[in-house]
């Protein structure tokens, strides 16, 4: 079962992002912290942006390290 496209996920925005994750780390640490890491927050809904390709970008970066235990 696939879900439905989100309306901005495919904007040069959400294109941008995604391949920021890829350029600074300093910002895919932000990235997942902002959006894992904080769950007594809600994530504010993102004017322009999807997201969640985002966020799945920053987790799947190729050699990335475990920044604390699970």
């Amino acid at each position: 079962m696939r879900l439905p496209e989100h309306r901005y996920s495919r904007t040069e925005a959400t294109r941008l992002l995604c391949a920021g994750v890829y350029q600074d780390a300093g910002f895919r640490r932000r990235v997942i912290e902002e959006l894992l890491d904080h769950r007594e927050r809600p994530v504010a809904p993102p004017n322009g942006v999807d997201v969640l390709p985002v966020l799945s970008h920053a987790l799947r970066r190729p050699g990335r390290r475990r920044e604390r235990p699970c």
